[in-house]
């Protein structure tokens, strides 16, 4: 419509019969659009049929007419084929052969290497299908998981049971309800149980870390290194050989004299994919480091003093870090990028605990547990009773209760629905020199860990016990489970999911 006709002369080779008129015009414009070069005309036509020529516009009233101003028409140029060739009658009509659709399709391909050309998306799935075909695959995934461990003598209704139990499971997981009963498990023969003492690092230990395929432990210490642990073998490698780079280098040189800069390790966190490992340092930085390579990815300085806690969101690598300046900051592993700051403690935030939802709890030398809605922006402070100076550790049991443990030796149990503990047990960790100050330092709450999902808290101190408790009558009560021999101070503790292994 409206292109010149062809020149025969341009012509590179003899035409081919391949359709009407029409169809020759539009491969001129095709190849018209391509990358800059003469086009090489192909089209058919009969026998003697000529191109029709453009059309002539209409002059305008009151000037002269074309043909009394001495203009002649140009004749159109008829297209030239072989004698010998026979003319198909199916390509006269209109249809496309095989090698005319590879070459529309070249040319489609010259026209997407266009500048500013932006290729559409061959999948117009909108959400809803998205949604739709994700929740297909997850069903087929677990329909599959739930076959292979009932075996082939299943029947169908057994399998639809257990497809409908994974899929609750797996639900109230997500949203923190999920509570096995697993204490009663729990074998309370102290002779059958297995215990392995690992000389570590040269300075003492300080948080312990475990993975959620329970086959690596991590280990943090005063010395500043990080190591790697696994737990069959007990194959050691150290995870951080230098604390010191450049930048840290410079700063302790700038500040010597004016006293030590402190290069303790006071936390440390696994991602639950088991890739980045974050540590907290008393220097007040965040560092994150690849499992896989032993490197530092990321040094986060956000912190205005030192950095107690660190934290992964379960299921993500959103990390949240705790601070004697009083904050709590959330990081973004994945963009190792700063989200944002939490403030409300009046004094050091020693403690974090977090599972999938947005919600933290941190605890404090202010005597409040805190739990942060992140969404809503607000957070709910619980305030522990005035006998408890500070409270020194804390873990969550599910999405609305958690336990903590103080420094008079009170283990608590809480809930975001009341504002005073659900229950409490007084000195937990009781010793013979109990009154005097040694016994209150040895009653010293100092860690607490929880097998994620179940019934069952452990809890250390300094009375050469780390106790084992057992939540009861819907998580009401708690009942001590079981005690094992554990000499010094517990710094840290570490719960397996399976419930078959702690670290201390």
């Amino acid at each position: 419509g409206g292109l010149p006709p062809p020149d025969a002369s341009s012509c590179s080779q003899p035409v081919q019969a391949s359709g009407s008129p029409e169809h020759a015009c539009l491969a001129v414009r095709r190849a018209s659009w391509s990358a800059g070069r003469s086009p090489v005309v192909v089209a058919s036509a009969p026998p003697q049929l000529r191109m029709p020529a453009p059309k002539r516009r209409r002059a305008p009233r009151g000037s002269a007419s074309p043909k009394t101003g001495g203009g002649s028409r140009a004749p159109p140029v008829a297209v030239a084929q072989d004698e010998d060739e026979d003319v198909n009658s199916e390509d006269i009509s209109g249809e496309v052969r095989d090698d005319e659709l590879a070459g529309s399709a070249d040319d489609d391909e010259a026209e997407n290497d266009e500048p500013g050309w932006e290729e559409e998306p061959e999948d117009d799935e909108d959400v809803a299908d998205k949604r739709l075909r994700i929740a297909r695959e997850y069903l087929a995934r677990v329909q599959q998981d739930v076959a292979d461990r009932r075996g082939d003598d299943a029947g169908e209704e057994e399998d639809e049971d257990g497809v409908s139990a994974e899929l609750q499971r797996d639900n109230l997981e997500d949203a923190g309800r999920l509570q096995r009963q697993i204490a009663r498990l729990v074998d309370t023969t102290q002779a059958q149980h297995e215990m392995r003492f690992h000389r570590t690092q040269q300075l003492p230990v300080t948080s312990v870390a475990l993975t959620r395929d329970e086959s690596t432990c991590y280990v943090g210490s005063k010395d500043g290194t990080i190591l790697q642990v696994d737990i069959e073998s007990g194959q050691r490698r150290k995870f951080v050989s230098s604390y010191l780079d450049a930048t840290e280098g410079k700063q302790r040189k700038q500040q010597k004299g004016k006293g030590r800069i402190p290069r303790d390790i006071n936390s440390v966190a696994v991602s639950d994919d088991g890739t980045m490992v974050a540590s907290a340092h008393s220097s007040g930085l965040v560092c994150v480091w690849d499992s896989r390579s032993g490197q530092r990815v990321a040094r986060f300085p956000g912190h205005r003093g030192r950095v107690s806690c660190v934290k992964f969101r379960e299921g993500t690598r959103t990390l949240y870090s705790g601070s004697y300046d009083r904050t709590v900051k959330v990081w973004s592993c994945d963009e190792l990028a700063y989200i944002d700051t939490l403030y409300g403690h009046e004094s050091e935030v020693l403690a974090i605990d977090c599972l999938r939802r947005e919600r933290p709890v941190s605890v404090g030398r202010d005597r409040t547990c805190r739990l942060w809605k992140i969404q809503e922006s607000s957070h709910l402070v619980l305030r522990a009773p005035a006998v408890a100076s500070s409270i020194e550790c804390c873990c969550m049991v599910n999405g609305q209760m958690w336990v903590t443990g103080a420094e008079d030796g009170s283990l608590s149990l809480w809930s975001m629905l009341k504002r005073k503990p659900v229950y409490t047990v007084e000195m937990a960790h009781s010793s013979d020199s109990h009154g005097t100050a040694a016994g209150y330092a040895c009653a010293w709450v100092s860690s607490l860990a929880m097998c994620r999902g179940s019934d069952v808290v452990a809890s250390g101190a300094g009375d050469g016990f780390v106790r084992l408790w057992q939540l009861k009558d819907s998580n009401a009560s708690m009942e001590p489970l079981l005690a094992l021999p554990c000499r010094g101070f517990v710094n840290s503790l570490a719960v397996s999911r399976s419930c078959r292994f702690l670290v201390a």
